[in-house]
C-alpha cells in the first residue's frame, strides 16, 4: 500500500506545505530507483531459475532495499539520510556490474547517469566528492590497477572514451548546479529587496494615515480621494512585480537553455547547419572548421553548392525537391526527412566523405520555412567498408586456391602413378633403341609430354601449397645467379636479360627448386609480353616493413623483382592474373597456371607478391619473402652426369601397383642391382624374415591398402634393426607428411621419377 501512495504521489501535484525543490529530489529518487528494479528483478529471477541462489537472494534483497528507501523517502526528518543511503546503494550495484562486465561490459554504462542523480539529491559540495571517488572506482576497474581477480577486460580505447564522457558529464552537471544555486541566491536577494520595499511603502502608508486622521476633518473628500489613489497604487505595484517576476524567470530559462544548446552545438563533432528553402545556409556550428578546415562565416559565404562536390549537390537537391513535393501532396510529418551519403571539398582541396540528414522545418500553417541538416564524417566507415570489399576478394580467392588443391590432391596420386609407368618405360625402351630407330623420335615426343604432364602436375600442387619441398638456407643472389643462363635460353637473343644483384645481409628459407620455378614463370610470361626487342630486369635487395603494413607481419624481408617493358596489363587483366587456368594468350600457347603457381609459393613460404602494370608500359612484379639469419648453404644444381650403377647389392621393393613394381624392378636391374619384389607389406615382412641380412635397402610405397610404408619399417626394423629403406609415393606433401617420411634425415623420391632419378636416390640411400 505504501508503494502505490508513493507511485500516486509521484505523479501528483506538489504538495504547498513541501518547497517545489524538494519535491522534484524525491521524485528524481523515486524515477532513479524504478529504474534500476526494472532490470534487476528479473535478473534476480534469472539467477534463481538457473539455480545460482546466493545471486538470486542478494538481488532480491537489494531490491528490497531499494523499495524500502522509496517508501520511507516521505518521512522529512530522515530525507538527507535516505538520499545518501539511496546513493551508496546504487554505486555499490554499479561498482559491481562495471567489476563483473555484465553483457559485454554494458553494466558500466549506468554509472553515466550517476552524475546528475548525485548532484541534485545531496548538492554541488557533497556531489563533487561523490563523483571524484565514482570516477577513481571507475579507473582502477576498467585499468585494473590494483590486479583485482575477475576484472571484466575492457579495451584502452573505449576506457579512455567512457573516462572523457564520464568527466565530461561532471563538469557539465558541476557547472550546471553552480549556475542554478548562483540564480537561486540571486532571486532570494531581489525577493528580499522587494520585501524591504514592501515594508517602506507599508511604513509609508501609515505615516499617511496618521496625517489623514489629523485632517480628516479638514479634507475628508481628499483622503477618500488619496485613499482610492493609493488602492490603485498598490494593485499596480502588485502587477508590476508579478510581471517583472515572470519576465525575469522567462528570461533566465531562455538564457539557460541557449547557453545549453549553443555548448553541445560549438562541441560534438557532427556539423549542425539551418538554410533557407533555397539551401542557402544561415548557420553553421563552428565543428564545421574541424572537418572541413573552413571557419563558421566562411563556410556560410560559400554554400553547400560549394561545399559540395558537383555531382553529390545535384543529387541532394535532386532529393530534396522530391521531399519537398512529397510533403506538399500527402502532408506527411514522416516524409519531411532525408540521409545520403556525400563528397565534400575541405579546404585543402581534398574531399571528405560525408553523411547528411536533412529535415524540413514547418510553420504553425504546415508551410516549408526552412531546413535543418546533420553532416556526419563517415571517412572510417567508408574505409572499413573498401576493407571489407579486400578480404572478401582475398577470401574468394583463398576459396579458388582450395578448390584447385582439393582437385589436385585427390588426382596426383593415381596421375603421378600412370607417369612413372609412362615416363619409365619410355626411358627403358629408349635405351634398348640405337640412334637410328625410327621409333626413337615417337618415344621422345611420348617422353617429353609426360615430363610435361608432370611439371603440369606439380605447378598444381605448388599452387595450392600441396607439393613436396625441402626448403634450404639460402643466398637470395646465389639463387637467383645459378639459374640465369637457363632463363637466357629460354628468353631468346632478342631480348636483354639485366641482372642487378642488390646488397642482402640476411638469408631466407626456402626449396631452391621453387626459386626456379619462381623465376622461370615470371619471365616466361615477360617474354611473352614483349613483342620483337626488349628487355626483362631482376633486381635484389631488403626491404623493411613496420606495423602499419596491414598486408604482411612487421619485420625484414627480401626483395625479389621482375619487370618489363612489354605491353603490360589492364586494370580488369590485373584483377584476375593469379586465378588458376587465367591466361591472356592464344588457345594452347599456356596453361594459365604460371602466376597461380608464382602466387602459390611465394603463400607457402608466408611472403607477399604486388604487381603493378599500366598498358603499353610494362610490368613489374615484387616479392617479399620473410628473413632467415643463419648460414646459406650451398645452392645445388642439377649435374646430369652418368647414372649411378649398382654393384651388386640387393634391393626389397615393395608396391602395390604391379605396373610400378615391374618398372622399378627393371629400372634397378639395369643398373646393376638385385631386386626382390613385394606387392604386399605381409610378404615384404615374409621376405624378410627369410633373407634378413640379404637385403641391403628397403624401396617401399607409403601410402598402401593393408599397411602404411612407415608401419612397415617399424615392423621391419624388428626383424633387423640395421636395415636401411627409402620411401616413394605419388600422394601430396600433405598426406605422406601425416606419415612422419617428410622429416629430416628419412630418404624419399617423389612419383613420377625418372631412371636417373632414382638411381641418384637409391645410391645416396646405401651409401648413406
Amino acid at each position: 500500500m505504501n508503494i502505490l501512495q508513493s507511485a500516486k504521489w509521484l505523479f501528483s501535484k506538489t504538495s504547498t506545505s513541501i518547497d517545489f525543490e524538494e519535491s522534484v529530489r524525491r521524485r528524481l529518487f523515486v524515477l532513479f530507483s524504478i529504474s534500476i528494479l526494472i532490470p534487476l528483478i528479473p535478473f534476480g529471477i534469472l539467477h534463481l531459475v538457473n539455480g545460482a541462489y546466493v545471486w538470486g537472494c542478494s538481488i532480491f534483497l537489494t531490491s528490497a532495499a531499494i523499495i524500502g528507501l522509496v517508501v520511507i523517502v516521505r518521512l522529512r526528518k530522515w530525507r538527507k539520510t535516505i538520499y545518501r543511503l539511496s546513493v551508496m546503494l546504487f554505486l555499490f550495484l554499479f561498482t559491481y556490474w562495471t567489476y563483473t562486465g555484465t553483457i559485454q561490459g554494458l553494466g558500466s554504462l549506468w554509472f553515466l547517469g550517476t552524475s546528475p542523480y548525485i548532484f541534485f539529491l545531496l548538492g554541488k559540495r557533497e556531489g563533487t566528492a561523490w563523483c571524484m571517488a565514482v570516477g577513481c572506482i571507475i579507473a582502477v576497474i576498467f585499468f585494473n590497477s590494483l590486479s583485482l581477480p575477475g576484472v571484466f577486460s575492457y579495451s584502452l580505447e573505449y576506457s579512455a572514451r567512457y573516462l572523457i564522457l564520464y568527466f565530461i558529464i561532471f563538469l557539465f552537471t558541476h557547472y550546471y548546479e553552480s549556475t542554478r544555486e548562483r540564480y537561486k541566491n540571486a532571486m532570494l536577494e531581489e525577493h528580499g529587496k522587494l520585501l524591504l520595499e514592501k515594508e517602506q511603502l507599508l511604513q509609508t502608508k501609515n505615516e499617511l494615515e496618521h496625517s489623514n486622521t489629523l485632517l480628516n476633518e479638514e479634507i475628508a473628500v481628499r483622503k477618500q480621494a488619496q485613499n482610492e489613489l493609493m488602492e490603485h497604487k498598490e494593485n499596480l505595484e502588485r502587477m508590476i512585480t508579478e510581471r517583472t517576476s515572470e519576465l525575469w524567470e522567462k528570461n533566465t530559462e531562455l538564457q539557460a537553455s541557449e547557453k545549453r544548446y549553443r555548448l553541445l552545438a560549438d562541441n560534438i563533432n557532427d556539423v549542425i547547419w539551418m538554410a533557407n528553402n533555397d539551401l542557402s545556409l544561415t548557420y553553421i556550428s563552428p565543428s564545421v572548421e574541424k572537418m572541413l578546415g573552413y571557419s563558421a562565416p566562411e563556410a556560410i559565404s560559400l554554400g553547400l553548392k560549394q561545399l559540395c562536390v558537383p555531382e553529390s549537390f545535384d543529387q541532394l537537391w535532386h532529393l530534396y525537391e522530391e521531399t519537398l513535393k512529397t510533403v506538399k501532396e500527402k502532408e506527411d510529418a514522416k516524409e519531411r526527412h532525408l540521409t545520403l551519403e556525400c563528397k565534400f571539398f575541405k579546404k585543402d582541396k581534398n574531399i571528405v566523405n560525408v553523411e547528411i540528414t536533412l529535415s524540413l522545418i514547418m510553420g504553425h500553417q504546415s508551410e516549408v520555412i526552412g531546413v535543418g541538416g546533420i553532416t556526419r564524417d563517415i571517412g572510417e566507415r567508408v574505409k572499413s567498408q573498401r576493407e571489407k570489399e579486400k578480404m572478401q576478394i582475398e577470401l574468394a580467392q583463398s576459396q579458388k586456391m582450395e578448390a584447385v588443391g582439393t582437385l589436385a590432391g585427390g588426382v596426383a596420386h593415381d596421375f603421378n602413378n600412370m607417369l612413372s609407368a609412362i615416363i619409365g618405360y619410355s626411358e627403358l625402351s629408349l635405351q634398348e633403341m640405337n640412334s637410328s630407330n625410327p621409333l626413337r623420335k615417337n618415344l621422345d615426343r611420348i617422353l617429353d609430354a609426360a615430363r610435361r604432364s608432370a611439371n603440369l602436375t606439380r605447378q598444381l600442387l605448388a599452387f595450392a601449397r600441396k607439393q613436396t619441398i625441402v626448403p634450404e638456407i639460402l643466398d637470395i643472389n646465389e639463387a637467383v645467379g645459378s639459374v640465369l643462363k637457363m632463363i637466357r635460353r629460354l628468353i631468346g637473343e632478342n631480348i636483354e636479360l639485366a641482372w642487378l644483384p642488390g646488397t642482402c645481409s640476411c638469408r631466407i628459407k626456402m626449396d631452391p627448386t621453387q626459386i626456379d620455378q619462381i623465376l622461370v614463370n615470371l619471365c616466361v610470361n615477360a617474354r611473352d609480353a614483349i613483342s620483337g626487342v626488349g628487355r626483362i630486369t631482376i633486381e635484389t635487395g631488403m626491404v623493411s616493413y613496420d606495423g602499419e603494413n596491414t598486408e604482411c607481419r612487421p619485420g625484414t624481408y627480401v626483395l625479389l623483382s621482375v619487370s618489363d617493358n612489354g605491353q603490360g596489363m589492364d586494370r580488369e587483366t590485373l584483377n584476375h592474373i593469379f586465378e588458376p587456368f587465367f591466361t591472356t594468350k592464344k588457345l594452347g600457347a599456356g596453361t594459365g597456371m604460371g602466376l597461380a603457381t608464382v602466387y602459390g609459393i611465394v603463400k607457402q613460404n608466408k611472403g607477399m607478391i604486388n604487381v603493378y602494370s599500366e598498358a603499353q608500359l610494362g610490368t613489374i612484379f615484387k616479392i617479399y619473402l620473410p628473413c632467415y639469419f643463419a648460414e646459406p648453404q650451398m645452392y645445388k644444381t642439377e649435374n646430369i652426369a652418368e647414372m649411378p650403377q649398382g654393384r651388386g647389392e640387393t634391393i626389397l621393393m615393395v608396391e602395390d601397383d604391379p605396373m610400378i613394381l615391374e618398372m622399378g624392378k627393371e629400372m634397378l636391374q639395369k643398373i646393376g642391382y638385385k631386386v626382390i619384389s613385394a606387392n604386399t607389406p605381409f610378404e615384404a615382412m615374409r621376405l624378410t624374415e627369410e633373407l634378413k641380412d640379404k637385403i641391403h635397402l628397403v624401396l617401399t610405397d607409403v601410402i598402401m591398402p593393408e599397411m602404411n610404408g612407415r608401419e612397415l619399417m617399424e615392423k621391419l626394423q624388428k626383424i633387423r634393426p640395421d636395415i636401411k629403406y627409402m620411401y616413394m609415393s605419388g600422394y601430396t606433401a600433405d598426406i605422406i607428411a601425416r606419415q612422419g617420411v617428410l622429416d629430416q634425415g628419412i630418404q624419399f623420391i617423389q612419383k613420377p621419377f625418372s631412371h636417373s632419378g632414382l638411381a641418384a636416390k637409391v645410391r645416396e640411400a646405401i651409401c648413406e
